[in-house]
């Protein structure tokens, strides 16, 4: 049967199942006789059970899919509001309780009370060396004061130190360094100062740092600008009676030879110089200013 035929075939089918309704609508025709050519004008598949099952699971996996999308984005919402609730906590400062237990999760609670029992010693031990250095002061003092030799235009005690030297070397004082024997003749003198630092809480027993801090105590107050007026007398009473101290005009105060070496040797306690390499810098520059001066 060639296409033309075909269509041909479902036109007259078409027009007899009109035909047909028609009759039954006028009550020509009885339609129950309309069964045969209905189902030739319009066949329906029914779905096989197996397909039914299929087309039923299907549907079952699609809810499946969207309640599990759905749970999903309820889990993330829930874990974006934890994160936030965690990082607001975590800004807060820890209590005791909360550091005790992070710093013994890292180091443990019976080698931190190991080291502490050592640095308890360590600091006692660091005391009593600054004590024993402070009476080794007191005898090098007692000593050199045999070897005063006259006094200066300021009424201040001369001595012979190269008489001082000897006697020393000659004696089992010789062991102390001359670093440590100034610290120690400067601890003997400050020892007040030091037992006043100490009071106020300080637990530092570096000589260097007790220096800077003594140094500091000592510093005098700046005094208040006094008022400038242009052209007046009192600005030539002024110049060469005061020195800048921060900014500030501050009456010079005379110091000693011995004040000065003082000074010295606490700017090189409080740095990363040691003091041979300072004296050699010292005897250059002092070389440098008698060749210039001859």
């Amino acid at each position: 049967m060639n296409s033309s035929t075909a269509v041909n075939k479902k036109l007259a089918l078409g027009f007899s199942t009109q035909a047909a309704m028609m009759q039954v609508i006028n009550g020509e025709r009885d339609p129950v006789t309309l069964e045969p050519i209905v189902k030739e004008v319009v066949k329906v598949k029914l779905p096989t059970a197996a397909e039914k099952k299929a087309a039923k699971a299907a549907l079952a996996e699609k809810r499946l899919a969207k309640a599990a999308a759905k749970a999903a984005a309820e889990a993330a919402k829930l874990a974006e509001i934890e994160a936030k609730a965690a990082a607001k906590l975590a800004a807060l400062p820890l209590t005791d309780e909360q550091n005790y237990a992070k710093a013994i999760s890292i180091v443990s609670a019976k080698d931190m009370k190991a080291t502490v029992t050592k640095y308890k010693k360590s600091a006692k031990a660091a005391a009593d060396n600054l004590l024993m250095l402070k009476d080794l002061g007191e005898q090098f003092i007692a000593i050199k004061i045999s070897f005063v030799k006259g006094a200066n235009k300021k009424g201040e005690p001369t001595y012979d130190d190269v008489g001082f030297s000897r006697c020393i070397n000659a004696t089992p004082l010789s062991i102390v360094s001359k670093r440590d024997r100034s610290d120690c003749v400067w601890l003997h003198n400050n020892w007040n100062a030091i037992e006043a630092f100490k009071a106020e809480g300080v637990e530092s027993n570096s000589v260097g740092y007790l220096r800077q801090l003594l140094t500091a105590a000592n510093k005098p107050t700046p005094k208040p600008k006094p008022e400038s007026n242009a052209g007046n007398a009192s600005d030539d009473a002024i110049e060469g009676e005061f020195e800048l101290v921060d900014g500030e005009p501050t009456p010079k105060l005379a110091q000693t030879i011995e004040s000065v070496v003082t000074t010295i040797q606490g700017l090189v306690d409080a740095s990363d110089h040691k003091m041979v390499d300072v004296l050699a810098i010292l005897n250059a520059s002092m070389t440098t200013v008698i060749k210039a001066n001859k």
